[in-house]
């Protein structure tokens, strides 16, 4: 068999570099021998909004058929692809200025018999993802919220001390929303977490991605008395409870300002809350 060389790059959204947040949206491809320039890309991006809320899909959309466009047309100068290095190609005739959310990633190597049948390879390796979208089995984050707003608005005394919506940022400007605060002697935040998924790496990404909002936001929490309450749910499926115990490990690592609240707890949770909750003493985060 004829095997042949090529080079690829991951193409890589990157939100937020501080938190160090990023996903595949695309891999180029050089075929040096048969001087073909490649560039694949998963149609649909909707998994992005679980992962990344703030995204605007339409805009990333729009970057990425441009790169695209660009990689189709220099693929057709046979004469510029026989002198020109990759990453120079991608550096220099590729990516836009403005598009500094989006970044190809070292440049790799490795040997193909057929184009079609590396990029069909490649396509399902790192975007099968994206069609196989993310879906809790049983409960979702809304669900645990709206199980957690249900049991507070029965008491109106007890909810009107409740804040709902709380951003919280740094010195940064790294900023998230918490769902609701309260106050006894701490601030406690809430954030439904559910990892009922049905991928590991979904698990794996959801708990690097809250300890990353946790470790930029620790400071002020520790200044000003704050705790991220999580409310978890486990996984319904058993053979992701060690993907489950590994990301609840992530995040116990910062239990100086993370208290986890599981589903089956949340009564007692609140029966706590009953007896200790005082209005709020600041209006603003």
């Amino acid at each position: 068999m004829n095997l042949k060389a090529f080079q690829y790059s991951l193409l890589k959204y990157c939100p937020s570099y501080a938190l160090g947040e990023q996903v595949n949206v695309g891999i180029v491809f050089f075929f040096r021998e048969d001087l073909e320039l490649k560039f694949i890309f998963p149609t649909a991006l909707s998994r992005l909004h679980s992962l990344f809320p703030n995204t605007d899909i339409r805009i990333l959309k729009s970057y990425i058929k441009n790169i695209n466009t660009k990689i189709n047309a220099l693929s057709k100068n046979k004469p510029l692809l026989e002198k020109s290095i990759l990453k120079e190609l991608l550096k220099d005739k590729v990516l836009t200025p403005d598009s500094n959310s989006l970044y190809f990633d070292e440049i790799k190597t490795s040997k193909y018999t057929t184009i079609g049948q590396s990029l069909e390879y490649y396509y399902n390796s790192y975007f099968s993802v994206y069609h196989n979208q993310e879906k809790s089995l049983k409960r979702s984050d809304q669900y645990l919220i709206k199980q957690f707003s249900n049991k507070i608005n029965t008491n109106k005394k007890f909810n009107a001390l409740f804040k709902r919506s709380v951003k919280v940022s740094n010195k940064r400007g790294i900023q998230t929303t918490f769902d609701f605060a309260w106050q006894n002697g701490h601030v406690n935040l809430i954030k439904p977490l559910s990892f009922d998924l049905v991928h590991k790496n979904s698990i794996q990404e959801k708990s690097v991605k809250w300890f990353g909002y946790v470790t930029q936001l620790e400071a002020r929490a520790k200044a000003e008395n704050l705790i991220f309450n999580f409310l978890v749910a486990k996984p319904s499926n058993k053979a992701l409870y060690k993907s489950y115990e590994e990301a609840l490990t992530i995040l116990e690592d910062k239990k100086d300002v993370v208290s986890l609240v599981f589903e089956e707890k949340i009564d007692a949770y609140l029966e706590e809350a009953q007896d200790t909750i005082r209005p709020l003493e600041k209006d603003e985060f």
